[in-house]
């Protein structure tokens, strides 16, 4: 192998490694992004059913 061939071989490889890291960043950012959407979501259900236990049990004392 020339100089020129070394060269173009180390970028190559520099490429293919930064591009892997860059998908692995990614991918985790991602996947933290939905966490977070999936528990907001949760917390909202929650949100739901306590006001429906709260409504219930506020109507069950007026009667």
């Amino acid at each position: 192998m020339n100089g020129q061939e070394i060269v173009i071989t180390v970028l190559g490889v520099a490429a293919i490694a930064a591009a892997a890291y860059l998908a692995r960043v990614h991918l985790n950012v991602e996947t933290k992004k939905q966490i977070a959407e999936y528990k907001m979501r949760l917390s909202e259900e929650e949100t739901k059913r306590l006001q429906v236990v709260a409504d219930f049990m506020g109507d069950g004392e007026a009667q």
